[in-house]
């Protein structure tokens, strides 16, 4: 049984200005990093939300709450058809921040959207990811998002104009499509034209079980996949499983990939090294065929549980605390079995880890 004590929290004020540094309305996300030079992706801030959809005033002017000793990721963003974001860092020291969100000039992305056979899809979703890193972490930058209307065409406009964009676009019951950051420059007064034809995915079906092959309610899978020889983004779903432990995936790349299990109180066994696509804690999921369907189980092992509670300087229970449990694999092969678990505390300030594996 563990006790945890935490700190105070600190307050951060930021302003979200144009060009001209006027203030704008919109609105902000901001997710904790804990730490100073760590760096987990994505998929470990994401679970660590400070503020999502938090709207700023007549003058751009907004205020939050964030933890005492992490950076954040803040990211604000404009209304309209095109959807154009930009983010900034936040140090661990940093009380105050603006961002500027760029309303006129820069480059531009435009194009149209169809499937193989050169019909329009109308409604997917383009996004342009601009000023990131390649390779030594994430630096934020600016992220257009438009919708396709009924012809398949889309436009984003006010981009930074640069030689690094990862361009990205996905429909549903269409894999995933992207372009590296080397073939997509953005140049101030020459439109980027983009002719993107989307290709046809596949029906996954996964049931999760216990050792006596019962269903497991309330798992949860992350199914990740490679969408094609650019690289780029790759593609990634979250599904939470049914009462039976059922979880269907209707937009599986062709390629296949791997999923990550989580069921509560089990764990997943470890595999042969490489066998999940470079993940230890996962399953692969071999080639596909478009329009076609696979099915398969995962049979999970019932863990132990680790119990505990979070109080403040003073002994009082601290309520809606977020803690991550980090575990390494002594089943596994050398730099797998990784794992991140994540619990919320209750009214009373206890929170529970069940599942854990064999460390």
């Amino acid at each position: 049984f563990l006790v945890l004590r935490v700190e105070a929290a600190r307050a951060v004020k930021g302003r979200l200005v144009d060009d001209e540094g006027r203030g704008v309305r919109g609105w902000i996300t901001a997710h904790a990093i804990p730490g100073r030079d760590l760096w987990l992706g994505p998929s470990w801030y994401a679970d660590f939300a400070v503020a999502d959809g938090l709207a700023t005033d007549d003058d751009g002017r907004f205020g939050l709450v964030a933890p005492p000793d992490a950076r954040l990721v803040l990211h604000a963003h404009l209304p309209g058809r095109c959807y154009l974001s930009t983010a900034a860092f936040v140090g661990a020291e940093d009380d105050e921040v603006t961002l500027v969100v760029p309303t006129t000039g820069g480059a531009s992305v435009a194009g149209r959207v169809r499937d193989r056979a050169g019909q329009p899809i109308a409604g997917a979703r383009v996004v342009v990811h601009a000023n990131l890193g390649t390779g030594s972490g994430y630096r934020p930058g600016h992220t257009g998002l438009a919708r396709t209307d009924a012809e398949g065409a889309f436009e984003i406009r006010h981009l930074p104009a640069m030689d690094l964009a990862v361009v990205s676009v996905e429909a549903p019951g269409y894999a995933l499509w992207s372009r590296m950051p080397y073939l997509t420059p953005l140049v101030e007064g020459r439109p980027l034209e983009l002719d993107v034809a989307l290709v046809r995915t596949a029906h996954l079906r996964v049931r999760v079980v216990d050792e006596a092959g019962a269903g497991i309610p309330g798992a949860r899978l992350w199914f990740f996949a490679q969408t094609g020889p650019e690289g780029g983004r790759a593609w990634d779903r979250t599904v939470l499983g049914d009462a039976d432990g059922v979880a269907v995936v209707d937009d599986m790349p062709l390629r296949g990939g791997s999923v990550q299990v989580w069921a509560p109180g089990h764990y997943l066994p470890a595999v042969p090294h490489g066998a999940a696509l470079g993940t230890i804690l996962g399953r692969s999921i071999p080639p596909l065929q478009a329009g076609g369907e696979l099915g398969f189980e995962v049979v999970m092992t019932k863990g132990p549980t680790l119990r505990g509670t979070v109080v403040d300087a003073a002994g009082h229970a601290v309520v809606g605390a977020h803690l991550a449990f980090h575990m390494g694999r002594s089943d596994a092969p050398r730099g797998g079995g990784f794992q991140i678990l994540r619990e919320t505390t209750d009214a009373q300030g206890r929170f529970t880890f069940g599942g854990l594996p064999p460390l």
